[in-house]
């Protein structure tokens, strides 16, 4: 993320990252969301896995570089990009992995 960020200084060019729900934690009783709450821009990342927090970490570095004008940032947090072959693991994305795979 941060060579993309870096890689043409002085153009600010758009740049658009793909974030995952994992940034805000999961399902625990002790997270900062809840099911009842509405995520937006504002909603704190909490998260419990090695991939979550180097997500959330992402999100900061790019939302550092659009506050300094170095990028034009753009995040998006999706709940699955790719859907995995084969059977379901342990991710906390093989639910939706399984939705989209199942009945092919």
């Amino acid at each position: 993320t941060r060579a993309w960020q870096e890689a043409a200084p002085g153009s600010r060019p758009t740049f658009m990252f793909s974030s995952a729900g994992a940034t805000l934690g999961a399902g625990h009783e002790a997270d900062w969301v809840s099911n009842n709450d509405t995520i937006s821009d504002a909603t704190r990342a909490a998260p419990h896995t090695t991939y979550g927090t180097t997500k959330a970490c992402a999100e900061l570095l790019l939302a550092d570089y659009s506050r300094r004008e170095f990028v034009d940032g753009r995040g998006v947090r999706l709940p699955s990009v790719i859907v995995r072959a084969g059977a379901p693991n342990a991710a906390t994305t093989s639910c939706f992995s399984a939705v989209v795979r199942e009945p092919l």
